[in-house]
């Protein structure tokens, strides 16, 4: 509550995001056993701390890369949210916990949909303010003198949307 009158006061958004409904549309006429080419997102992590995200039915969408360096699927759960760590959580915490990289991939749609109809999510972000200064916190992290920097949040948001959507 604070920190979101401090926002208030100060004219900035408070510290959370919640992206309008996406609709990706999806790979027509693609045989569920051919690769996929075509990405509704290409590979990232998330920029700010958490992402909790909601989607429909169809399978195959949503794709992380696990350990091993493999994408796999995240298939939907019924009721269920996709958690995604994103990078400051993971600057917070020296790593412990990995920013998430994920892609979103077209997909047929699920069973009884139309087949041009197009992917639904909602993802709910939870961020920093643009300018905080956020430094891994060394009770979290583990880590002393090899600790990553510290980032003003608002500079790395720039970075990785102009990388991410640059023409």
């Amino acid at each position: 509550r604070r920190e979101r009158r401090r926002a208030r006061r100060a004219g900035r958004p408070p510290p959370r995001r919640v992206r309008a409904i996406a609709r990706v549309p999806v790979a027509m006429d693609a045989p569920e056993a051919e690769p996929r080419s075509e990405f509704g997102c290409g590979a990232h992590t998330d920029y700010g701390c958490l992402t909790l995200l909601l989607t429909d039915e169809r399978r195959g969408a949503l794709q992380a890369r696990n350990l091993a360096g493999e994408w796999v699927s995240i298939d939907p759960v019924p009721g269920a949210f996709v958690c995604n760590i994103g990078d400051m959580l993971s600057l917070w915490t020296g790593g412990q916990y990995a920013s998430t990289p994920h892609r979103v991939v077209r997909a047929p749609p699920p069973p009884g949909a139309t087949a041009t109809a197009g992917r639904v999510s909602v993802p709910f972000f939870f961020e920093p303010n643009y300018d905080a200064l956020i430094a891994p916190i060394a009770e979290l992290s583990g880590q002393t003198a090899a600790a990553p920097p510290a980032v003003m949040y608002g500079e790395h948001l720039l970075k990785k949307t102009s990388s991410n959507f640059a023409l």
